[in-house]
C-alpha cells in the first residue's frame, strides 16, 4: 500500500494495525482531517476486475438502451418515423414490428458494423462470412457450450460451495476476437450470456473508459460495504470513504486501539465472566439491529470481526459479506465463515435478519461454554454439525446461569430459521437479562484491553479459582444432624441437672443429688445426653420430666403439675412426629441459660410451617417463663451459672410473671417472630426469606421495647442493654439463615424438613 500513489497523496502510512485489533490492515494519518484511520487493502484477481467492468458496461449499455428507446418513443408521439430503408425503420435491424420488441442495443450495433463492412467489402467483391450460409455456423457458439468460471483467490476462514455440487456457478467470461471482424488493437470480445441470458458477443471499446466508481460499486461484496458508511452507530466501526486504484480497492475505516474478541477469549480463556458475555452480547446485538433497521445484514459475525477498545466499547466492523436485502426484506451471499453461519447461508438460500441472529447465537455459546460445536472442515461437516451436534447446556457451566437460558440459545440456534426469533431484538430481550451487569462488563473488558492488573512477565497459567461452596452446603445433611444432636444433648443435660440438683430426698443438702449421690448425678445425666444425642425427641421428654421432678421435690406441685400438661399436649400435637421441633424447642434452654433464649422462635421460623412455628415458639416460652420462676424473673436469661439450684420459690416466681403486662408482650413477639418468618419462607424464594427474617428481627425488637415500657407502667420505650441483646443477635443470626438460604434448603430436602436426619415415626 506504501507504493500507491492515490494512497500517499493524502495518507501517511504509520504501520501495521495488528495491535489495534485489525490484523493486517494498515495503520496511517489522514493528512487532509488530521486523524488517525484504517485502511483495508482488498488486493483482486484480474478476472474480478474483469467482471466488475463487464457489469459495469452492462449497466451503461442498458442505460443507453433506455435512451434510445425514450426516443423512439418521443418520435412517435411526435408523429414523425424514420425514412423508408433507413436503420430503424419497419423491417430493418433495430426496429420493432407490430407484436415485437425492438432489438436490443447491441444487435443493433452489429447490424450497423456489418452494413459499414458490408459496404466496404462490396468494392472487393469478397462476401462476408456472415452471408455465406455455408460459412456462418463455425462462427456461432453453440447454445450449451461451456464457460469458464471464475476462479477467486482463496480467503483466510472463508467458505463457498463449489459449482458442481448444483450451486448457480459464478459469472464467466471468454475473451476472443471475431474472425469476421478486424478489431482495434487491445479490443476485446467478452460474453454476457451468464448475465443476461442471451448468446452472443459484444464488442468493448478501449475508448469506452470506465470510472473506477463504477467498477468498485458492482464488485460483489465491496458494494454492499460502501453503504456501512452511511450507518452511524456507537457499536459499528465507522466507514470514511472507499477508493480504487489498478487492481487494489482501499476501505477507509475508524481505527480503534484495542483487541479483538478472539484475541480476549484466547488471553483470559476460562476468565470470561458473565458480565462481559452480557457487554459483548448486548453490543453485537445492537449493531446488528441497527444495520437490519437499514436493510443490511452483516453475514459474518465471529470473534475476529467484534473489536473492543480501550474504554471496554464493543464495535463491529468487516462488513464485506453484508447483503443489502430487497424490499421482501431477504438477500443472499455466496461465503461467510463456518461455524457462524447457518444452514441457509451455506445453501445459499435466501436470507434475512435470522441469519445474522443465528451467528450472533454461535458467538454467545462460545462464549457461554468456551468452544464452538459448528467448526467443521468442510461445508458438508458443517451441515451435520449443525444438524446432529450434540450440545452443551450453557446453564451447566453458570451456577449463576439459569436453566431458561439453555431454551434461549438453542432457539436462536434452531437449524430451521423458521423456527428462530423474529429478529435480533427479539432474541436480545430474551437472553440479556439472564446474562451478567453489562456495566461491569464493559469496565472488565477495558481492564483486559488496557492490561490493568497483568504482570509483567507472564508466568504459568494458573488454574481458574473454583467458586467457593456456601456453609450450608459444606454442612450438608450429616453435618445438619450432628449440630442438632450436639445442641439437643447439651440442653437435655442442662435440664437434667436442673432437675436433679434440686433434688433433696436423699441427704437434703443444698446441691440436691450431685452432692448427695454424685456418682448417680454424673450417670443420670450421661444417659440423658445419650438418649438425647440419639434420639431427640425422647431426650427432650427425659430432660424435662427431670425438672418436672425437680420442682416437685421443692414442693412447687401446682407449677409441675402444669408442666407436665403443657409437655404432654406439646408432645402429642409436635413433639411425636419428628425431631424437628423437639430441637427447635431445645433452643430455649440451651441459649436461654446465657441470654438468648429468643433463638428458638427464630429457628422455628427457619425449619417449620406457620402453624407448628407457633406453636413450638408458645411452647419455648412458656418453659421461659417457668425456667426464670425459678430464680433469675428473667425470661430471656434463666442464668444457668446462678440458678441450677432454685433461689427463689418457682411457683410463685412464674405467678409474679405472668402477672406483668411485659411478660405477655414478650410471649407474643415470640410467637408473632416464629409465625412471620415462616410464613415468608413459604414463598421460597431468597427475598421472601430475606424479608421474612428481617420482620421477625423487628418483631423481637419491639417485644422487648414494648415490654420495657410497660415495665415502666408506660414510661421509657428503651430495654436494657442485655434485653435489646437478647433479642438482637437472634434476629441477625435469622438474617443471616435467610441470607445463606438455610430455610429453603430445609424445605427442599423434605416437605416438612427435619434439622437432624429423616423424621422418626410416630409414636
Amino acid at each position: 500500500m506504501a507504493s500507491s500513489q492515490l494512497i500517499l497523496d493524502r495518507y501517511r502510512v504509520i504501520g501495521q494495525a495488528g495491535a489495534g485489533g485489525y490484523g493486517t490492515v494498515q495503520h496511517a494519518f489522514d493528512t487532509h482531517l488530521k486523524r488517525d484511520v484504517a485502511i483495508k487493502c482488498i488486493t483482486l484477481s484480474e478476472d474480478e476486475v474483469a467482471r466488475a467492468r463487464l457489469v459495469a458496461l452492462e449497466a451503461r449499455m442498458a442505460a443507453a438502451l433506455d435512451d434510445t428507446e425514450g426516443a423512439s418513443a418521443g418520435s412517435a408521439v411526435s408523429g414523425t418515423a424514420p425514412a423508408e430503408g433507413a436503420e430503424g425503420s419497419a423491417g430493418a435491424p433495430g426496429t420493432a414490428a407490430d407484436g415485437f420488441p425492438a432489438d436490443p442495443l447491441f444487435l443493433q450495433v452489429r447490424d450497423a458494423r456489418r452494413a459499414s463492412r458490408s459496404r466496404s467489402t462490396a468494392a472487393s467483391g469478397e462476401i462476408p462470412p456472415w452471408e455465406d450460409e455455408a460459412g456462418w455456423e463455425e462462427y456461432l457458439a453453440p447454445w450449451g457450450a461451456h464457460t469458464e468460471n471464475f476462479q477467486e483467490p482463496p480467503r483466510a476462514q472463508r467458505a463457498s460451495r463449489p459449482a458442481s455440487e448444483g450451486l448457480p456457478r459464478e459469472a464467466s467470461v471468454i475473451v476472443e476476437e471475431a474472425p469476421w471482424e478486424d478489431p482495434a488493437p487491445d479490443a476485446r470480445s467478452v460474453r454476457v450470456d451468464h448475465l443476461q441470458g442471451i448468446r452472443a458477443s459484444r464488442t468493448i471499446d478501449p475508448a469506452d473508459e470506465l470510472d473506477p466508481d463504477d467498477v468498485f460499486e458492482h464488485i460483489p461484496g465491496l458494494q454492499e460495504a460502501r453503504s456501512v458508511a452511511h450507518l452511524n452507530d456507537a457499536n459499528i466501526v465507522t466507514v470514511y470513504d472507499f477508493a480504487m486504484e489498478g487492481s487494489t480497492a482501499y476501505v477507509i475505516m475508524e481505527y480503534i486501539e484495542g483487541k479483538t474478541l478472539a484475541q480476549i477469549i484466547d488471553e483470559i480463556d476460562d476468565g470470561i465472566t458473565l458480565d462481559m458475555v452480557a457487554s459483548v452480547f448486548s453490543s453485537v446485538a445492537h449493531a446488528l439491529e441497527a444495520a437490519h433497521s437499514e436493510s443490511m445484514l452483516h453475514l459474518d459475525i465471529k470473534p475476529e470481526n467484534v473489536i473492543v477498545n480501550s474504554k471496554g466499547v464493543v464495535k463491529v466492523t468487516d462488513f464485506g459479506l453484508a447483503a443489502l436485502m430487497d424490499a421482501s426484506g431477504s438477500g443472499t451471499t455466496g461465503g461467510g465463515t463456518i461455524g457462524y453461519m447457518p444452514l441457509e447461508q451455506m445453501r445459499q438460500e435466501p436470507l434475512d435478519v435470522r441469519t445474522d441472529e443465528w451467528g450472533l447465537a454461535s458467538l454467545t455459546y462460545e462464549m457461554l461454554t468456551g468452544s464452538n460445536p459448528f467448526f467443521a472442515p468442510d461445508l458438508d461437516a458443517a451441515e451435520e454439525a449443525i444438524e446432529d451436534g450434540e450440545l452443551v447446556l450453557p446453564s451447566l457451566c453458570w451456577d449463576e446461569l439459569d436453566a431458561e437460558a439453555d431454551d434461549i440459545m438453542f432457539m436462536a440456534l434452531d437449524p430451521d430459521k423458521e423456527e428462530r426469533y423474529e429478529s435480533v431484538a427479539a432474541f436480545s430481550e430474551a437472553l440479556l437479562p439472564l446474562l451478567g451487569s453489562t456495566r461491569k462488563g464493559k469496565k472488565a473488558l477495558a481492564d483486559i484491553v488496557n492490561g490493568v492488573g497483568e504482570p509483567e512477565e507472564e508466568p504459568e497459567p494458573a488454574a481458574p479459582r473454583q467458586p467457593g461452596m456456601p456453609l450450608a452446603d459444606r454442612l450438608g445433611p450429616r453435618g445438619a444432624s450432628i449440630i442438632g444432636r450436639v445442641a439437643s444433648a447439651a440442653a437435655v443435660a442442662l435440664l437434667t441437672a436442673l432437675g436433679l440438683m434440686n433434688l433433696q430426698g436423699f441427704g437434703g443438702s443444698a446441691g440436691g443429688l450431685i452432692a448427695d449421690a454424685p456418682l448417680a448425678f454424673w450417670v443420670i445425666l450421661a444417659a440423658g445426653a445419650a438418649l438425647a444425642a440419639f434420639r431427640p425427641a425422647w431426650g427432650l421428654l427425659f430432660g424435662y420430666a427431670a425438672l418436672i421432678v425437680g420442682l416437685a421435690a421443692s414442693q412447687a406441685w401446682l407449677l409441675a403439675l402444669v408442666t407436665a400438661l403443657l409437655l404432654g399436649g406439646w408432645w402429642y400435637l409436635m413433639g411425636r412426629r419428628g425431631k424437628t421441633p423437639s430441637v427447635v424447642v431445645l433452643l430455649q434452654p440451651l441459649f436461654g441459660s446465657f441470654g438468648f433464649a429468643a433463638m428458638a422462635p427464630v429457628a422455628a421460623g427457619v425449619f417449620l410451617p406457620v402453624v407448628a412455628s407457633s406453636l413450638c415458639a408458645a411452647f419455648a416460652f412458656a418453659f421461659a417463663v417457668i425456667m426464670a420462676g425459678c430464680g433469675s424473673m428473667d425470661v430471656m436469661n434463666w442464668d444457668a451459672l446462678l440458678h441450677l439450684s432454685f433461689s427463689t420459690n418457682p411457683q410463685a416466681g412464674c405467678v409474679a410473671l405472668l402477672s406483668q403486662a411485659s411478660t405477655w408482650a414478650l410471649g407474643l413477639s415470640w410467637v408473632g417472630a416464629a409465625a412471620v418468618y415462616s410464613l415468608c419462607c413459604m414463598r421460597g424464594t431468597k427475598n421472601f426469606d430475606v424479608a421474612g427474617a428481617v420482620a421477625a428481627a423487628v418483631v423481637l425488637l419491639f417485644g422487648v421495647c414494648a415490654a420495657a415500657h410497660l415495665g415502666n407502667f408506660g414510661g421509657s420505650w428503651l430495654p436494657s442493654p442485655a434485653a435489646l441483646l437478647g433479642a438482637l443477635v437472634p434476629g441477625v443470626l435469622g438474617i443471616v439463615a435467610a441470607v445463606m438460604g438455610i430455610p429453603d434448603r430445609a424445605r427442599w430436602a423434605e416437605e416438612e424438613w427435619d434439622f437432624v436426619g429423616e423424621a422418626e415415626p410416630e409414636a
